[in-house]
């Protein structure tokens, strides 16, 4: 029986890990500009593409293939826990937030790792048909990755995140040598307090505001961004809980056991506590219904939107209505013409210009007096009225 319960610990690992990449792209928020610019770019693929979950799905789809084709090389190194070695890459936070959100960072780490395992598989593999299968992808691969990094949306993240199933992996191959000593279950034991303080520490960060109140202390608006507000129930839970997990680690005897409830704990606190995290205040760009809300006249055919290069693309792309972006690129607006184009998009309707970075407060016309707006992001709204 306890051979039967270890031989299913890697298929509940990848439904777990396919379970939290998916689960996650629904509650991970859309923060940055880059990101929806990455979404504009697949709706001009995907016309009827809409929300924050399908932007984000081609990143956690090139993490957990990644994640498949690691525990792929680990098994042709011979290594007798290969699933622990793809699951503590997969619940390692950085991967796990880069791989949740509408980038093409993900695919580039995926392309090359493609060219580096299908190069070093043909390199091992004896049999011929395997060896020509794994040289096409790995020169597949290196195409793919020559493409994305030549294209608008390479990102260094994307270079960082092609070093780390190499770490992995060469921490996986440090983890059996020590296995061998019969040392390796301490090191885990390591790893598990770390991660229980880890957790101890986030639970007191969120906890912060409520001691703070109860001693009349004040504390500075960095500490309390995202407790402010919170029902601090729901991130308690999500901490609290994975401490059983982290519990059972320490008790556990077998190499295997150790790592999958290890993996298991810090998975737990990447699913549950993004919905509890009021995303919106981390962001500089406003949501769709707090713009809808102040400026109702945002939505009409005749109303002309200018926004900074932090606010454009996601003004473009949740409002699905076209936006003039304003910045120094070639294609961009100049900010010193902006003036005469507002003046000249009055005699048709409403302007709206969106600043969120304060850019674009000294372009505005001198001799017009805006109604002006400001965001809980402190994103800054002008609406001119029009004749």
């Amino acid at each position: 029986m306890e051979k039967e319960k270890i031989n299913l610990m890697p298929w509940a690992g990848t439904f777990l890990a396919i379970l939290l990449y998916v689960v996650s792209l629904k509650f991970r928020g859309m923060l940055t500009s880059g990101e929806y610019e990455f979404a504009l770019m697949l709706k001009g693929i995907f016309p009827g593409l809409s929300g924050a979950f399908l932007p984000k799905l081609p990143a956690a789809a090139a993490t957990l293939l990644t994640g498949g084709l690691l525990w792929l090389t680990a098994a042709k190194l011979k290594l007798l826990h290969p699933g622990s070695t793809a699951g503590f890459y997969l619940c390692f936070p950085p991967v796990w937030w880069i791989g949740t959100s509408a980038s093409a960072a993900p695919l580039l780490a995926l392309s090359i790792t493609l060219a580096v395992s299908g190069l070093f598989i043909t390199r091992r593999s004896t049999n011929k048909a395997e060896k020509i299968a794994s040289f096409i992808t790995g020169v597949a691969g290196a195409i793919i990755a020559a493409l994305i990094a030549r294209s608008r949306f390479f990102t260094w993240a994307g270079v960082v995140m092609a070093f780390l199933p190499v770490i992995f992996l060469t921490f996986g191959v440090y983890l059996e040598k020590l296995d061998m000593r019969q040392v390796a279950l301490r090191r885990l034991n390591r790893m598990a307090i770390m991660t229980a303080m880890l957790f101890a520490l986030l639970l007191i960060y969120f906890l912060l505001p409520s001691f703070a109140k109860i001693c009349n202390v004040e504390l500075p608006a960095d500490l309390s961004t995202l407790s402010r507000g919170l029902q601090l129930y729901r991130p308690a839970v999500a901490l609290l809980i994975p401490f059983l997990w982290l519990y059972i680690a320490l008790k556990a005897e077998k190499f295997s056991e150790k790592s999958f409830f290890i993996c298991f704990a810090a998975g737990f606190v990447m699913l549950t506590l993004p919905p509890s995290v009021p995303w919106n205040r981390l962001s500089t760009i406003p949501a769709k219904d707090e713009l809808e809300q102040m400026v109702p006249e945002i939505n009409q055919p005749d109303t002309a939107i200018f926004a900074d290069d932090s606010t454009w693309a996601a003004l473009t792309y949740t409002l699905d209505i076209p936006v003039s972006k304003v910045g120094r690129n070639p294609d961009d607006l100049p900010p010193d013409q902006l003036a005469g184009k507002i003046r000249n998009a009055l005699l048709n309707g409403d302007v709206i210009v969106v600043s969120a970075k304060g850019e674009l407060d000294s372009f505005l016309p001198e001799d017009l007096i805006p109604v002006r707006y400001t965001s809980r992001q402190n994103c800054k709204i002008f609406r001119f009225t029009g004749e």
